[in-house]
């Protein structure tokens, strides 16, 4: 029988194999299978299926199926492959086997690491553990939760090794979205000063971070990158924060950029949601590299009640996490009422009052501080939980206070949301705008994205990639972000998406507080599944290091 058809494109797709495979009976049933299976599982991240033993049967001998790459399927391991994610997956196992072999023993090591790590004769400092394997091997993974100090650590590593292979090394430092690219920035800069190196060091730490697409180049109207194997990336460094969202392509077409003897230091958090397109590349690596991993766990950042939540909910304990949301800083909403809604809405007026009052750009840092420190986390896009909705109700709430956000479109203090990348206008998935007038165009509204550094920059409406209100984002949208405050909210029901990684990276967002819309048994569910991604990329690396 045939899988139930979500998509006419899965059904076409489905149906070019077997009309052309010269299959029949059973074997063409289960191709066509297969090939519907195979699709939605990419749709939702993984990057092959597992295959039962008739299904290798009866694939076997097919002309578009293959072990070796050459054909529009391939099948390998008891997994099926499209041929393309076969050959990310492959690529990217043998570089990554590759930089985890090298090796950089140097007995001068132990006096630079002390500049920067007190020894403790006692405990193990997963700190300086760190440096050392970044400082010894051609791949480091530093894994993580927020505020476990990812960023101090690898500053100081920048330092060390700027001091022992001379201040003119090559360091870039990049992450997936502009938002995750600046905030890296901004910790790095934060921590210079604190550091023990001389001036010179100090100066040549390099304090730009910049997305992976702009550091591998992108071409117009192009898939691929400027840089590549034919082109490498002229780094002698190569550090990428927030790893956890980095794709399957995208890793690839990065190792693929690397020079042979450069260095490459991933840092990320194991526990969150894996990224949005395909593969699990960083939670695949941390499984199989462990000589290559190291994971801090000391929480410096976060307070002890939102630190000790979260252990609960990456451990599946959901008994122990329920018991918390009596703490100080958590806090449940079990009530099916507006009253939740209508306080939100009451945040945001305060927003849009402090946003009417600014007159100039150089306003702009503290307004986005401001809206920075109260975020709503759905779940979900649609329905009366949805992000959808909540958008809608909180602009008509607005609207009453006197703000006419129904209808003027780009009304002053809107904050909007991109949801696609622009690669040409460096806006990314993610990246946050605020709508203001534009003191250099007669007032006329445009929306500022932050540089950093308390500068902004200017785009018209005309021109942004596509975009959605975001009194409210979706989880995922999140990641990368971190707010003072947050309220997540999760569906009346139980829903395919609510998972323990989802829930992890909402309530990890906040600094200070998180209030969760749910009641216990939807909350419970969350935490009790864990998503695990179907892929061959741990395998490979464990048969080939």
């Amino acid at each position: 029988m045939k899988a139930s058809i979500e998509s006419p494109i899965e059904r076409v797709l489905a149906d070019f194999f077997t009309e052309r495979s010269g299959l029949t009976g059973d074997r063409k049933t289960i191709l066509w299978n297969s090939v519907l299976r195979l699709v939605r599982a990419l749709r939702e991240g993984h990057s092959c299926i597992n295959l039962e033993y008739d299904e290798i049967s009866s694939l076997a001998g097919c002309r578009f199926v293959s072990d070796h790459g050459g054909t529009p399927l391939v099948m390998v391991d008891k997994r099926l492959y499209l041929a393309r994610y076969y050959h990310y997956e492959n690529r990217l196992a043998g570089q990554l086997s590759r930089l985890a072999k090298v090796s950089y023993p140097d007995e001068t090591m132990t006096p630079l690491l002390d500049l920067c790590f007190e020894v403790d004769s006692k405990n193990v400092d997963w700190q300086r553990q760190a440096a050392i394997i970044a400082l010894s091997k051609g791949l480091c993974i530093i894994s993580g939760g927020p505020g476990t100090g990812k960023t101090s650590t690898v500053v100081k590593v920048i330092g060390l090794l700027l001091m022992h292979h001379g201040i003119d090394t090559r360091i870039a430092v990049a992450a997936p979205t502009g938002k995750a690219a600046m905030r890296v920035r901004e910790s790095i800069i934060k921590h210079i000063p604190g550091l023990s190196f001389d001036h010179a060091v100090k100066h040549n730490i390099p304090t730009e971070a910049q997305t992976l697409h702009r550091l591998l180049g992108v071409r117009r109207l192009s898939p691929r990158f400027i840089h590549n194997s034919n082109n490498p990336l002229p780094w002698d460094v190569i550090i990428v924060d927030e790893a956890s969202m980095v794709d399957l392509a995208l890793m690839s077409k990065l190792i693929d950029a690397l020079q042979k003897d450069s260095r490459l230091i991933l840092l990320g958090d194991r526990n969150q949601l894996a990224s949005v397109e395909t593969g699990a590349v960083l939670a695949d690596c941390i499984r199989a590299l462990p000589d290559n991993v190291v994971e801090l766990k000391k929480t410096w950042r976060f307070n002890k009640d939102i630190a000790q939540f979260a252990a609960f909910v990456n451990v599946g304990d959901a008994e122990a996490a329920w018991k918390m949301v009596t703490a100080d800083d958590i806090s449940a909403i079990e009530k099916s009422g507006r009253q939740w809604l209508t306080q939100a809405a009451e945040r945001y007026a305060c927003y849009m009052k402090r946003a009417r009052q600014i007159s100039a750009p150089e306003e702009l840092a503290s307004l986005l501080e401001f809206f920075d420190e109260y975020q709503i986390l759905c779940a979900v896009r649609h329905g009366s939980r949805g992000v959808n909705q909540i958008n809608s109700l909180i602009e008509k709430y607005l609207s009453l206070q006197g703000y006419d956000c129904k209808n003027e479109e780009w009304y002053q203090g809107r904050p909007i949301i991109i949801t696609r990348n622009d690669y040409h206008l460096e806006l990314y998935n993610g990246d946050i705008g605020i709508c203001m007038p534009d003191p250099d165009n007669h007032g006329e509204p445009a929306i500022w994205f932050a540089q950093g550094e308390g500068r902004f920059r200017s785009i018209l409406p005309v021109r942004l990639p596509p975009h959605e209100t975001v009194w409210a984002m979706t989880i995922h949208k999140s990641q990368g972000s971190e707010f003072k405050e947050v309220l997540v909210v999760l569906p009346e029901e139980d829903s395919p998406v609510l998972s323990r990684e989802l829930l992890y990276t909402a309530i990890t967002r906040a600094r200070n507080r998180v209030s969760i819309l749910s009641d216990e048994t939807v909350c419970a569910t969350a935490i009790f599944r864990k998503t695990t991604r179907c892929s061959g990329l741990a395998k490979r690396l464990m048969e080939t290091s």
